[in-house]
């Protein structure tokens, strides 16, 4: 499953405070087009500063000119980037699909308090599909906001599923926040599982530690 992982490898060897950093700042070669949100906005929304961050931190992973679709509805945005054809027999299709939950009450939305400060953090989990480059791949990314002051967030940590569930590839479903550590699942391959089916599950748990995500604690689920 390593094979998933090729075209972030180079970023995959930068600091995560250095991806952050880095991909927060959106290209002026990307096209936007943006749909209208819906007018009428629940109290459990996530923030625009917060959307803001993760969508800028995807833009960040093109370097060349892309075309960005943006589709809202009442729970999701889906993010679209595609890529602008330059010559003839240039790839001319959606680059990576981007779906991120929008409330805190959904599932893909973790809210407490990881750092032990009395505010409450999140951990948004955000599906991703097409690797960068329209591949046939998907997994998920993990961000962290920090709560600050003033009832602000401040982007902390991004992991993917394989960087952090402890098996290099497969899946993490974080479920709960209890006492500053995240409690969920990893789904993992075994060498002869196909791409569909992970059989591999074990019980994982998460803390935030200098100022990262750190996995802790990885068991196999046998029942």
């Amino acid at each position: 499953m390593k094979k998933r992982y090729i075209l972030f490898a180079i970023g995959l060897l930068l600091s995560c405070r250095d991806r952050v950093d880095d991909r927060n700042k959106a290209t002026a070669d990307t096209m936007v087009i943006t749909s209208s949100r819906p007018s009428v906005r629940q109290r459990n929304e996530l923030t625009d500063s917060i959307l803001a961050q993760i969508k800028n931190y995807y833009i960040g992973q093109f370097d060349q000119k892309t075309r960005l679709t943006e589709e809202i509805t009442d729970s999701t945005i889906e993010w679209s980037f595609s890529s602008l054809p330059l010559n003839k027999g240039d790839y001319d299709g959606v680059l990576l699909s981007v779906y991120v939950p929008t409330a805190k009450n959904m599932r893909g939305v973790l809210e407490g308090d990881m750092n032990r400060d009395g505010r409450s953090d999140l951990v948004v989990s955000v599906h991703t599909e097409g690797g960068g480059g329209g591949g046939n791949m998907y997994w998920d990314d993990h961000f962290l906001f920090i709560g600050a002051e003033q009832n602000g967030y401040k982007l902390t940590d991004i992991k993917s599923d394989g960087e952090i569930n402890g098996c290099g590839g497969g899946y993490l479903y974080p479920e709960k926040i209890e006492h500053g550590i995240i409690y969920g699942r990893a789904d993992c391959y075994a060498d002869e599982d196909g791409h569909c089916c992970p059989s591999l599950h074990y019980a994982v748990q998460i803390i935030y530690r200098n100022g990262e995500l750190v996995r802790l604690y990885k068991q196999p689920i046998t029942h």
